[in-house]
């Protein structure tokens, strides 16, 4: 594997995501890691702004920019390249990075939301899932611990699904 790309939004689940990027890292010596972190962009009077206003949402890429860098891969970041992209819908510009930094798999966090309140709020994971081209890896729950299914992480490849059980 020589180029992955993480989703990061500062959450529990891409946390999780974050640590399983890091275990690739040393797994694969060689490899180069994307974090991405994407502005959704909503429509305002003046055309499309960030949800929380420009200078929140720079600041927030910063705060997860730096825990990331000091929690999770605070030895590997010579090997990581940190992207901030603005965009409508957060799943299409995860799938179009990949594509542009010729990613081989892509890694997102999957919070645990039921029906309802996916409908209402959508799932950038599942958008993420029905978009990409590579193999997509989500992670569950707290990493190392099982989720009530019994899935800690489920592989996607591009249209079929293979699930991996640990």
């Amino acid at each position: 594997m020589d180029t992955f790309l993480v989703a990061i939004n500062g959450s529990k689940s891409s946390d999780t995501a974050a640590l399983l990027a890091r275990e690739l890292l040393q797994v694969y010596p060689r490899s180069q890691l994307i974090a991405l972190y994407v502005t959704e962009m909503v429509p305002d009077r003046s055309g499309y702004s960030p949800r929380l206003g420009r200078d929140n949402e720079d600041k927030l890429a910063c705060n997860i920019f730096a825990k990331l860098r000091s929690v999770f891969l605070h030895n590997l970041t010579s090997r990581v390249h940190f992207r901030h992209i603005q965009g409508t819908n957060r799943g299409k510009v995860i799938c179009q990075t990949a594509m542009e930094y010729d990613c081989d798999l892509i890694v997102v966090g999957c919070d645990r939301k039921g029906f309802i309140q996916r409908v209402i709020s959508g799932s950038v994971t599942y958008d993420v899932l029905k978009r990409a081209k590579m193999p997509v890896l989500v992670a569950r729950d707290k990493f190392g611990q099982r989720a009530p299914s019994g899935r800690l992480v489920s592989l996607h490849r591009a249209k079929s699904h293979v699930t991996s059980r640990e």
